[in-house]
């Protein structure tokens, strides 16, 4: 099968998406299938192209990772620090239009997978569709258009934010396949978009477990190096949203920071809001006190830090639109044994419960996301078997590598069909490799 995956976000950029669809290309490379993926340059979350990398107008750059990968690049538009919705429209509709320039580099293609949001890419996988006479199957991640009105970018009733709609429901309706990470997406796709639920599937997201797994000798090693000996910690670590809530860390910082002061609060990443929670902490007088914030890092080094802390948080807005959202930062938590502790919203919730492995607080509490911190540090025994079960949880439900399998089979079901005029649905060990 020859599958080009059409991204916004690739590795060596971090964060869900480029883990997810890096481990994906892996994943099928392995089998034996023939993949290509069309990209950007990598700029994300600063808006700067990496060192080593260039951004050439009008030019394709090609490189060839070790999995055996092609990997095609184009010209973005470079936010440089910008974090105004108008500049980041730009960026992404410049990789839109500038992705058209691969076409001939492409190949034939059996599959064309794209990730939205943002929505403008699913038209140039379309086009490339059409192009190569492939299926197109998209990997609806976010409801984009939903955050965008729920946090004020576009106007609710306005002809803006019905244009917005129209096109994402087109970006979804004129696909072959749909892939949601979780059944929240799942229902809102079919209620909001009066999708086909034959179309639309459920992969839910994953975790490498192979790679996120706890390390005794990592978590002794950065509690030393960065003094966290006699501390319990508390991490975030994700991209800096909106709709992650993080104002409510900062609030309950303030109210621990005299009654328990070996309590820290970690946020690792990056993101558009990072600067506003940061002048949250200066002014109210944790920040690099019980309030640390520590950038964007390589996968191996995050990995080893989330180690070193004793819980996952992971607070999302009020806003009714984060019942959708599973966050692959939870995951990632609980691939290294973390416990985590949540904001109540229906899609990890049931997660955790399922899995007995934290504790749930109501969103944007600061007093009740405090006291389930001093619950958590007071009760080691019941703090470890969390862990134990967090742990257990990802590898046997959450496992990348089960989820990339069920993934490959439903790819590789729309490639029969394009080739036979068929429909076929195959049980794992049945994918067909080239």
């Amino acid at each position: 099968m020859k599958v080009l995956i059409l991204t916004q976000y690739y590795p060596p950029e971090v964060g869900a998406a480029p883990e997810r669809l890096g481990y994906l290309a892996k994943h099928l490379a392995r089998r034996g299938h023939q993949v290509k993926v069309l990209t950007g340059q990598p700029n994300y979350p600063h808006g700067e192209v990496y060192r080593g990398y260039k951004n050439p107008r009008w030019k394709v750059t090609g490189e060839r990772d070790a999995h055996g990968i092609e990997i095609l690049r184009t010209w973005v538009y470079l936010t440089r620090g910008h974090r105004s919705f108008s500049y980041r429209l730009v960026y992404f509709l410049s990789l839109a239009f500038s992705a058209l320039l691969a076409w001939r580099r492409v190949g034939p293609v059996d599959v064309v997978l794209v990730e939205t949001p943002p929505i403008f890419l699913s038209f140039t996988a379309s086009l490339y569709a059409f192009l190569k006479r492939a299926r197109k199957v998209v990997y609806f991640s976010d409801p984009w258009v939903s955050f965008a009105t729920e946090w004020g970018y576009l106007k609710k009733g306005s002809l803006t934010t019905k244009l917005a709609f129209g096109l994402e429901r087109q970006s979804l309706s004129r696909s072959d396949l749909i892939i949601t990470p979780n059944p929240g997406m799942r229902a809102h796709s079919l209620e909001v978009h009066g999708l086909d639920p034959e179309k639309v599937k459920l992969v839910m997201n994953g975790v490498d477990v192979n790679f996120y797994r706890p390390d005794a000798a990592a978590r002794e090693r950065e509690r030393r190096a960065r003094g966290f000996e006699a501390k319990f910690v508390v991490v975030f670590g994700g991209t800096y949203q909106h709709q992650a809530g993080l104002d409510v860390l900062v609030r309950a910082a303030v109210k621990l920071r005299t009654t328990a002061p070996d309590v820290t609060f970690l946020l690792v990443g990056g993101g558009v809001d990072k600067p506003r929670i940061a002048e949250l902490a200066r002014e109210a007088g944790v920040l690099d006190h019980n309030f640390l914030m520590v950038d964007t890092m390589p996968a191996t080094q995050a990995r080893d830090l989330l180690n070193a802390c004793d819980v996952g948080v992971n607070p999302l807005s009020p806003a009714a639109i984060t019942n959708l959202t599973l966050s692959v930062k939870l995951l990632t938590y609980m691939g290294c044994g973390l416990p985590v502790l949540i904001a109540d919203r229906k899609v990890q919730r049931d997660i955790v419960e399922a899995a007995g492995c934290g504790m749930t607080y109501p969103p944007g509490d600061d007093e009740a996301l405090a006291e389930k911190v001093l619950w958590l540090r007071d009760h080691p025994q019941q703090r470890r078997e969390m862990a134990e079960r967090a742990r257990r949880a990802a590898v046997e439900r959450f496992s990348r590598e089960q989820l990339a399998e069920e993934l490959e089979l439903l790819l590789v079901g729309l490639a029969v069909r394009r080739l036979t005029g068929q429909h076929v649905t195959l049980k794992s060990g049945e994918a067909i490799n080239g």
